[in-house]
């Protein structure tokens, strides 16, 4: 494997818009329960809405460089970070703010954590987890039942000096930075990806 010379500190910055595998590209993934390039991760998932407990769990990794994927986590349980902004206004196209919704999160580790990642390998990135509180009974939220399109659109990896960070885009394989919520109905399409420049995709996220 060919190592990529970069010291990574600050964990990946991700974008996520809400609306077997071959070989794979640079690029991100999104699935459901594990990294895209693992056994049991999948791109849609099916919940019956009938349960307050347990959750589910959204995996985001990335491929810096083209690979047969095999998911590892570089970042050893150092990590810390969360949600770090959710917006349900200035959405990704005007006059459609109610059927968007944007995330970003951030993540980081210490200095002892940095690490070099080398290609030929699928990094995971951070398991977002969302449970099943509020599902039925009093106090019940609705839309569980709804078909969501969800739409990794971006992973910033940064390193000590800014000139080396590496802003992937787009899926390692046809569709692989989307996962579905409730069937395929929702329509992925209205969510940018990457078939744009980098300008154009960090102007988004300004």
């Amino acid at each position: 494997m060919r190592p990529i010379h970069r010291r990574f500190s600050a964990g990946p910055l991700l974008a996520l818009a809400l609306v077997a595998p071959a070989h794979a590209a640079q690029g991100v993934n999104l699935s459901w329960s594990r990294c895209h390039g693992e056994a049991g991760g999948t791109q849609n998932r099916a919940f019956a809405c009938d349960t307050n407990t347990g959750a589910e769990h959204l995996v985001a990794s990335f491929v810096p460089d083209p690979s047969d994927v095999v998911c590892q986590d570089w970042q050893q349980g150092a990590s810390v970070g969360g949600i770090g902004a959710y917006q349900s206004t200035g959405g990704v196209f005007p006059g459609l703010d109610s059927r968007h919704r944007r995330m970003k999160i951030a993540l980081a580790v210490p200095p002892y954590a940095l690490a070099d990642l080398v290609a030929n390998t699928e990094y995971f990135s951070c398991d977002i987890v969302i449970n099943h509180l509020k599902t039925v009974g009093t106090g019940a939220c609705g839309g569980c039942s709804g078909s969501v399109c969800l739409v990794l659109t971006s992973i910033n990896v940064t390193t000590p000096v800014l000139a080396n960070n590496v802003l992937l885009g787009g899926g390692t394989t046809p569709g692989s930075d989307m996962a579905h919520w409730q069937g395929t109905n929702a329509d992925c399409r209205v969510v940018p990806v990457l078939n744009r420049s980098w300008g154009q995709v960090k102007a988004l996220y300004k």
